[in-house]
C-alpha cells in the first residue's frame, strides 16, 4: 500500500500521451495552449485618443495666460489622417480613438475648454501625452503576445483577435468513459426495489467530467458478474484515453475488477493507498489508456476523482498547475484523524475559515453536495488535530 503523494507522483508519471490540435480562436476557450505565439502586430495599431476632446499641441499652453486655438476639423475612429497635420495655434476637434494628427502631442478633453464657433480656449498648461495611447505601447510586434501552457480565456481571445489570429493550437481533451458496477444499481430514473440503489456515480462522474468541459464517450452499468466489464471494453473500437470505474475493487467475493483488469491486459500501477476515503484506489494502464478503478462509496468517488483523475486530466490538457490549489486554515473544532493513513475531510472553505462538515463516513452524500474543500489531516500518532491547528486544506475545482 502507498501512500498519496506516492499515487499522485505514479499517475503523473504514467499520464497517457497529449494530442495537439488546431482549433478556431473562437472555439478555443478553456483549452490549454499548445504553443507561443509572437505578435505580428502592435497594439495600439496607431497612437490615438484616450479621450473625446481636442488635439493639441503642448507647447502651444501655458498656466497663466488664456490659450486660444482654432478649430481645423474633427477627427473621427476611421479617419485616414495620413494629409492631416497640427501647425502653432490650431486645434482639431478629436473622438476616443481616432488617430492623433502629426504635430499633435496632447488632447484636452472636452470639458475643459471653452468653445466660441470655430475657437477653443482654456488657461491651463498641458503636459506632452495627455489622454494619448502611443502606438505599440500595450504590446509591440515581435513581443510574446501569449505562452504555452496558458488557458485561453476569453481576455486572450480579445488579444489574439486584436493581433490577427484566427486559429491557435491546443491541447485535445481526453476521451473518457465511465462504468459502473453494483447488482444493486439502477439508474435514477428509475423506482428501485427495496434491495436495489440509484446510481448516482454514474451521474456525478458525468458531471464533474462536463465541469471540465468533457463529456464521456460512453457510459455504461453492469452488474457483479465475471467478464461482464470485459465485454464491454473488447468491443470497443479503441480505447478511451482514461477509463474510470466505480465498485468492485475490493476484496470481496463479488469484487471482480482488479481480476478482470488483469485478464484483459491491463497492467496494475498500484492498488489501494493509505488514505480515508478511497483506501481500495486502483490505477492501472494498457497502452495509452489510464483505468481508475474507485471504490464505490460515492464519498471515495468524490474524493478520489478530485485528488487524482481531475489533477490527471488537467496534467494531460497541459495545465501548468494541475493539482489542487492548496492553502493552510484553521480548524474550527478537534477533529480525529487517522494514526496509520491520511484523511480526507469534507469541508467549506470562506474568506481564509474552514469549517468542518458533520457526517463525514464514505456512504454520506449530503456533505459532498456542500463541500467546496478538502482537509488532509495526515498521519499521527495521537490522531487528534486541535481546535485552531492550522492544517492543508485542498480547494475543490
Amino acid at each position: 500500500m502507498i501512500n498519496v503523494i506516492q499515487a499522485i507522483e505514479t499517475i503523473m508519471e504514467n499520464i497517457p500521451k497529449k494530442r495537439i490540435k488546431e482549433l478556431p480562436l473562437i472555439d478555443a476557450t478553456g483549452y490549454t495552449l499548445a504553443e507561443d505565439i509572437i505578435s505580428s502586430d502592435q497594439l495600439p495599431r496607431f497612437t490615438n485618443s484616450a479621450m473625446d476632446g481636442y488635439a493639441i499641441r503642448s507647447e502651444d499652453t501655458t498656466q497663466s495666460t488664456l490659450t486660444v486655438l482654432r478649430v481645423k476639423g474633427h477627427i473621427y475612429p476611421g479617419d485616414s489622417i495620413e494629409n492631416l497635420s497640427l501647425n502653432r495655434g490650431e486645434t482639431y476637434e478629436i473622438t476616443t480613438g481616432a488617430p492623433i494628427p502629426s504635430g499633435a502631442d496632447a488632447v484636452i478633453m472636452l470639458e475643459d475648454v471653452n468653445r466660441h464657433e470655430n475657437c477653443i480656449e482654456f488657461k491651463r498648461k498641458i503636459k506632452p501625452g495627455t489622454n494619448i495611447r502611443y502606438q505599440g505601447e500595450d504590446i509591440r510586434k515581435g513581443d510574446y503576445a501569449v505562452h504555452h501552457g496558458m488557458v485561453v480565456t476569453p481576455g486572450i481571445v480579445a488579444l489574439l483577435a486584436a493581433l490577427g489570429v484566427t486559429t491557435v493550437k491546443v491541447y485535445d481533451m481526453p476521451n473518457v468513459g465511465i462504468i459502473t458496477t453494483g447488482s444493486e444499481l439502477v439508474s435514477p430514473d428509475q423506482s428501485p426495489q427495496t434491495y436495489q440503489i440509484r446510481d448516482a456515480n454514474l451521474w456525478s462522474l458525468c458531471s464533474a467530467l462536463r465541469s471540465m468541459g468533457i463529456t464521456p464517450v460512453f457510459t455504461y452499468r453492469v452488474s457483479d458478474t465475471k467478464r461482464a466489464i470485459q465485454s464491454i471494453l473488447s468491443t470497443l473500437p479503441e480505447l478511451p484515453d482514461f477509463v474510470i470505474l466505480t465498485g468492485g475493487v475490493s476484496v470481496g467475493s463479488h469484487d471482480y475488477v482488479k481480476e478482470e483488469m488483469e485478464m484483459f491486459g491491463v497492467k496494475q500501477l498500484f492498488w489501494k493507498v493509505a488514505q480515508k476515503p478511497g483506501k481500495p484506489l486502483y490505477v492501472g494502464i494498457k497502452g495509452e489508456t489510464m483505468v481508475f478503478a474507485l471504490p464505490g462509496n460515492p464519498a471515495a468517488v468524490w474524493v478520489c476523482f478530485y485528488v487524482y483523475i481531475s489533477s490527471a486530466i488537467r496534467r494531460y490538457i497541459g495545465r501548468s498547475s494541475y493539482l489542487l490549489p492548496s492553502v493552510n486554515a484553521e480548524l474550527d473544532k478537534t477533529v480525529n484523524g487517522i494514526v496509520s493513513r491520511t484523511h480526507f475531510l469534507r469541508a467549506n472553505y470562506r474568506d481564509g475559515r474552514i469549517i468542518v462538515l458533520d457526517k463525514q463516513d464514505s456512504h454520506i452524500l449530503t456533505s459532498s453536495a456542500i463541500a467546496n474543500a478538502l482537509i488532509v489531516l495526515e498521519p499521527r500518532e495521537t490522531g487528534v488535530y486541535q481546535k485552531g491547528e492550522s492544517v492543508p486544506v485542498w480547494l475543490i475545482q
